[in-house]
């Protein structure tokens, strides 16, 4: 069964809230009447804690984002990261490129056409429209380097570009060794889940 992007949300929402319980698991009952007061409703203080410990585990996450490898390749300049904004819920930064009139990433890409067609022999064909896009914006790369590479056929490279820039012999973590995975054999590099 393939992972949709709805799955994928699923799956994420699943697993901050098993991190979330067992974070509050060692709570007593005690700890709940002193901090809730004895009439207070179990969902309210259930609800509370799960808010807090999603709330925790989000920021926590963000700050150490960047000590989750040993290096970062290519820093994107076309997206500006922004701490998140945190309120009644935790807002993060707008994920929108502001590249104009090309993506950042256009010339490093157009300068190796080997390895774009590698990693479009390695997508495979006949079945997905995330697969078929991808090829298509390889194969727009290889055969019409001169044509701005905009916002939209960059998006549509997708997993490809994990895998061009990846440091040589390098292995990507990822929980999509699926599509990662024939992408960075192509290259000489591999993927592998982080569990």
């Amino acid at each position: 069964m393939a992972a949709t992007p709805r799955r994928n949300l699923l799956r994420t929402a699943l697993e901050a809230l098993e991190a979330a319980a067992n974070r509050r698991g060692q709570l007593s009952t005690g700890d709940l009447v002193q901090k809730y007061g004895a009439t207070a409703s179990v969902d309210r203080a259930l609800a509370d804690l799960y808010r807090l410990s999603l709330k925790s585990l989000v920021i926590g996450g963000w700050r150490k984002r960047r000590r989750v490898t040993s290096v970062v390749v290519q820093e994107l300049s076309c997206y500006e990261e922004e701490d998140p904004r945190v309120s009644t819920v935790i807002e993060l930064g707008k994920a929108k490129c502001n590249a104009a009139p090309e993506c950042s990433l256009a010339a490093a890409l157009k300068a190796k056409p080997e390895d774009l067609k590698k990693l479009r022999a390695a997508i495979p064909t006949g079945g997905r429209i995330e697969d078929a896009r991808r090829s298509q914006a390889l194969r727009q790369l290889i055969r019409r380097p001169g044509l701005p590479l905009d916002a939209k056929t960059c998006v549509h490279l997708g997993d490809a570009i994990f895998a061009f820039f990846a440091p040589a012999g390098s292995t990507i973590l990822t929980t999509n060794v699926r599509d990662h995975g024939p992408l960075a054999e192509s290259l000489g590099k591999t993927a592998r889940s982080p569990e």
